[in-house]
């Protein structure tokens, strides 16, 4: 009997890495910045980086002082402690001419670079900063845990991040303020969510062994979570849960574009068809071509390569002696358009670090 081989067919809700890094080539132009420091951190393939967007980028007059890795475990054998890293790091950054330093990589990347930040070696930086403006791609959101909130993000005031686009969701802040674990016993999750935000515990969450967990006391399940310090909760739709709400919309067109070519067979044949024994790649001829505005009223559909037709939305982010982080939507970038196109911004929105003129490119080279 031959063998069938099935085939899967990706198709991608996110931008690719190029098109991110082209959204950041086309920023740093409409700011004219030239002279970057970047980081790329774990599971970055910088090899990729230095060989495909490294040629686009000096094309285009953009010049790096340095292109460091972030640190992680597969270093051990090249840097014997963190500190020995740090110290090389701190080193770079001092010397450095650079007026924008890059961040990329995934949420490991940010937290491992947060606690370098904290080290007593970088105190001096943020007392008197040198100026760098942060451009974080879309990974590299400054997200805080319980355990991170001692971690400084003053750091970070006036960055400039890329995130995969995202608009307002009808009712879905509503929903998060509506939750609650006492309302919601079967999700384990939230128990664990919940001791986590507010330092408190909960019956059967699996913190209540953690010797490394500390709490007040037990949870009423009356807190609020709008009143957590931002940026430990969005309350509002973000770039990567955008993308989740549009996957499974995406997957639910193609599901009715498929029962009504069913239905219409069964019209003709006389006789009804399911869906329950519909196989994933029955889909695929269906969601290429899908196509549809979301509730947000922002069209859905793929390019030839089954991915996502998207701009990247450019958050400011504002940082709060309370740790907390305002992020602010001041423009959008469409790295599919020409490099001297497709970039809009409100100068007049973003707010800078304090020794720059608010509404200005700061360290612009002319």
């Amino acid at each position: 009997m031959m063998e069938i081989t099935q085939v899967l067919s990706l198709y991608q809700m996110v931008p690719n890495e190029a098109l991110q890094f082209r959204a950041v080539l086309k920023l740093l132009l409409h700011f004219n910045w030239k002279w970057v420091g970047f980081f790329g951190g774990v599971g970055v393939n910088l090899e990729w980086f230095t060989q495909k967007m490294f040629p686009e980028f000096s094309k285009n007059g953009i010049c790096f002082d340095f292109i460091e890795t972030i640190f992680y475990e597969g270093m051990a054998s090249q840097f014997k402690e963190f500190e020995k890293w740090a110290e090389e790091i701190h080193a770079k950054l001092m010397n450095s001419k650079a007026n924008v330093v890059i961040l990329y990589g995934d949420a490991q990347s940010m937290v491992i670079f947060r606690y370098l930040l904290h080290m007593p070696i970088f105190k001096h930086m943020l007392e008197s900063p040198k100026g760098e403006v942060w451009v974080l791609t879309a990974q590299m959101e400054i997200k805080s845990r319980p355990t991170h909130n001692h971690w400084d993000v003053q750091f970070f005031h006036g960055a400039l991040s890329l995130a995969v686009h995202s608009n307002k969701i009808q009712g879905f802040q509503e929903f998060l303020q509506r939750r609650n674990p006492s309302e919601n016993n079967a999700d384990g999750f939230i128990k664990d969510f919940w001791a986590l935000a507010f330092g408190c515990l909960l019956p059967n969450s699996f913190l209540r062994h953690s010797q490394q967990f500390k709490y007040t006391g037990n949870c009423t399940g009356e807190e609020k979570l709008e009143n957590l310090i931002l940026p430990y909760l969005e309350m509002t739709m973000t770039g990567y849960s955008y993308s989740i709400y549009n996957a499974v919309y995406v997957v639910a067109h193609a599901l009715h574009a498929k029962y009504l070519s069913l239905h219409k067979r069964a019209m003709v044949e006389g006789k009804r068809k399911a869906l329950q024994n519909l196989q994933p790649w029955q889909l695929h001829h269906l969601l290429k071509w899908v196509s549809f505005n979301n509730s947000a009223g922002d069209k859905i559909s793929f390019d030839e390569n089954g991915e996502l037709v998207a701009e990247f939305d450019v958050i400011n982010c504002v940082t709060f002696p309370n740790q907390s982080v305002f992020r602010s939507k001041v423009g959008q970038v469409d790295p599919q358009a020409p490099l001297d196109q497709g970039v809009s911004m409100n100068k007049d929105a973003i707010v800078w670090l304090q020794m720059v003129q608010p509404g200005s490119a700061p360290f612009a080279v002319q």
